[in-house]
């Protein structure tokens, strides 16, 4: 499964999208695969969060994939741009969520027979 946003004529898709943390984690350390798409050929630049400097970029190109590899407390937007620092073509996030542990009350009391 993967989160694909579009912003005018580029897709741009991750897997996976989303990265739980266990109670005892911290960080989120995992594998990303992103790819996009757009109709014509374009220049683009990957960029993430809202760093100057890319982390791939393409020419003349109509597709293109990029593995990163993620490290990170926080969730991740990626940005597919022209490197001239023109608008966002396409966008994606990498979610990163805590698990919480939910205690339900219960709805008896452990000595009641009904």
């Amino acid at each position: 499964m993967s989160l694909a946003v579009s912003a005018q004529d580029a897709v741009l898709s991750l897997v996976p999208q989303i990265c739980v943390l266990a109670a005892e984690e911290s960080r989120c350390r995992d594998s990303i695969k992103l790819v996009w798409e757009a109709p014509a050929a374009q220049d683009l630049c990957l960029y993430v969060n809202d760093r100057d400097d890319p982390l791939t970029c393409w020419h003349a190109q109509t597709r293109g994939e990029h593995h990163y590899q993620a490290d990170t407390e926080e969730s991740l937007h990626f940005h597919l741009r022209p490197e001239s620092g023109a608008a966002p073509k396409a966008s994606a996030l990498f979610a990163v969520v805590r698990e919480t542990s939910q205690y339900r009350q219960r709805r008896r009391n452990p000595w009641s027979f009904f």
